[in-house]
């Protein structure tokens, strides 16, 4: 492009004229994409964080009078953009090595260990229940009320009251052994 080019160009970005500013993105999309590279992050971030700058540009472009404004604001936006990305990832990978520490323990194991054998065991004795009586406890472990339970299974609220109390008594008779291991485990 030309002063004249240039100067014709910006006049009409301005003015919010698409055509020019799709001119512009593909005359300098490489450029902003080859800056961004000396970041270290994936391609595809990297052309994420190019046409999202491009995009913020866009939304402000009346404010610019000269290619070089352009410009400054586009590099100064995707370094910007890279800076973030690489903190996020950063945060990312801190959270990670936390997490990852934390499972290594053996409280993590046995932790992790008894609920699955604890779930396991009480969806089993679920399962020897009635239809019924096992259809509200499961709507019930999902997180409905008994209203919802009832009006799910087109049966009364009492009757879910019911069906859960009674379904109740028969695991805490059947658990007795669980509840015993896992006061004995957490001594």
């Amino acid at each position: 492009m030309n002063q004249y080019n240039e100067s014709y160009i910006v006049g009409e970005l301005q003015n919010g004229n698409k055509k020019a500013f799709k001119v512009f993105y593909l005359k300098y999309y490489k450029l902003f994409r080859s800056f961004a590279d000396n970041f270290d992050l994936s391609s595809d971030v990297l052309d994420d964080v190019v046409q999202e700058s491009f995009i913020k540009y866009w939304e402000r472009c009346e404010q610019y009078e000269s290619i070089e404004m352009i410009k400054g604001f586009l590099y100064s936006t995707v370094r910007n953009q890279c800076i973030n990305q690489i903190k996020h990832k950063q945060v990312k990978l801190k959270h990670v090595d936390t997490k990852l520490k934390e499972m290594s323990t053996h409280e993590f194991f046995y932790d992790k260990l008894i609920k699955e054998e604890v779930h396991a065991e009480l969806y089993e004795q679920i399962e020897l229940l009635g239809e019924k009586a096992k259809q509200v406890l499961y709507l019930s472990l999902k997180g409905l009320k008994n209203e919802e339970i009832a009006t799910h299974l087109e049966i009364g609220a009492e009757t879910v009251k019911t069906h859960k109390k009674r379904a109740y008594k028969i695991l805490r008779s059947r658990l007795k052994s669980l509840r015993l291991i896992i006061s004995y485990l957490s001594v």
